[in-house]
């Protein structure tokens, strides 16, 4: 593969033409996902609380409320303001809110989901380089390109987890230990947006962080 062999440039050259293979080649299967019926639940739920969002009534769901603790455990009705962020607190959400605005429809989430995961992989070429040679810090980023565990996702319903791939890319600058300890702090504000994010990823990334902040911090490239 050229990846592995060639220079500095023709490496980077080689992650852009992987990336925009995989983000067309994504939005095409994921368009036609939507527009064939096949998107599930999820997509509704988000679809909804943006909906929602863009006329005012913030966070509130009738779908999630469908899922609630009352609902399928009391046998209540599904209350039509249900207060989402009493059942996954991610107010991140919020901040594609305008996006959606501009463009209000459920498509307009399947767009930013590939575009997220995608952009992702192009953050995570920077990073490696800060450790590796470009062949390898390329082939590093079309493994994630071709890892099932991003295909899969990118393939499925709009979530809220979608974007803590974008957040921990960020969050491995924030940390990167060769970038000085003026950057730890950047990697608490980015810790702060992930917990924002989803409710478990600001955890996982607080324990990430320390680890990062102590006296082995070369080793916070894993964390990505």
């Amino acid at each position: 593969m050229i990846f592995l062999s060639g220079k500095k440039n023709s490496s980077l050259n080689e992650v852009m033409k992987v990336a925009a293979f995989f983000f067309v080649l994504c939005l095409l299967l994921t368009l036609h996902r939507y527009y064939s019926f096949y998107a599930t639940y999820d997509q509704g739920i988000f679809n909804q609380l943006f909906w929602n969002g863009s006329h005012g009534r913030l966070f509130e769901s009738s779908l999630s409320s469908a899922l609630s603790t009352n609902v399928v455990h009391q046998n209540q009705l599904p209350e039509v303001d249900y207060y989402r962020l009493g059942q996954h607190f991610t107010p991140a959400l919020m901040l594609w809110l305008p996006l959606y605005s501009l463009f209000p429809s459920p498509v307009t989430l399947t767009v930013l989901q590939v575009t997220l995961i995608t952009a992702a992989g192009l953050v995570l070429y920077p990073l490696a380089r800060h450790y590796l040679e470009p062949r390898l810090s390329a082939a590093i980023v079309v493994s994630y390109y071709g890892a099932n565990a991003v295909i899969g996702p990118t393939l499925g319903n709009f979530h809220a987890h979608l974007a803590a791939v974008w957040d921990s890319r960020n969050f491995n600058f924030g940390c990167a230990g060769r970038w000085g300890s003026r950057f730890i702090w950047g990697g608490s504000l980015l810790d702060f947006e992930s917990a924002l994010s989803s409710d478990w990823l600001g955890c996982v990334h607080s324990q990430f962080w320390l680890y990062a902040s102590s006296d082995q911090s070369d080793y916070a490239f894993i964390f990505g």
